[in-house]
């Protein structure tokens, strides 16, 4: 089972100064477990993502055919990434429609129903 790990673009900060613990401390768990985890840090692009194009971006982005391998889509869920989740997972959802979408984060950890109700995850852990 191959999984991605994004990261979206988070809002709150110009410069993003901290590290995605989170997300490699799943990936890491993934692997040991014998899966394949790959990680997707939009930060890193944030130049492309925080663009008005930012749509048209991540729809290219999803079209990569690295994605055509995935089994599992993971996204991270906080306060400052959920502008981005909004516009983010219904463009997940049609490119790739039968994957499930788990998010993890704080926003699913505090509010998951309400996280889930809100977007079109299958999966808040």
């Amino acid at each position: 089972m191959k999984c991605i790990f994004m990261i979206p673009v988070d809002v709150s900060q110009q410069i993003p100064h901290i590290l995605p613990i989170q997300t490699l401390m799943l990936a890491a768990a993934t692997e040991n477990r014998g899966h394949t985890a790959g990680i997707v840090d939009l930060n890193a692009k944030r130049d492309v993502f925080a663009s008005a194009t930012k749509e048209t971006a991540f729809k290219a982005e999803l079209e990569d055919k690295e994605y055509d391998k995935t089994d599992v889509f993971g996204v991270q869920a906080s306060g400052s990434s959920y502008p981005e989740l909004v516009w983010m997972l219904p463009i997940i959802r049609r490119a790739r429609g039968s994957i499930p979408i788990v998010l993890y984060g704080t926003l699913a950890t505090f509010l998951p129903i309400e996280i889930l109700r809100l977007t079109q995850a299958d999966v808040a852990i």
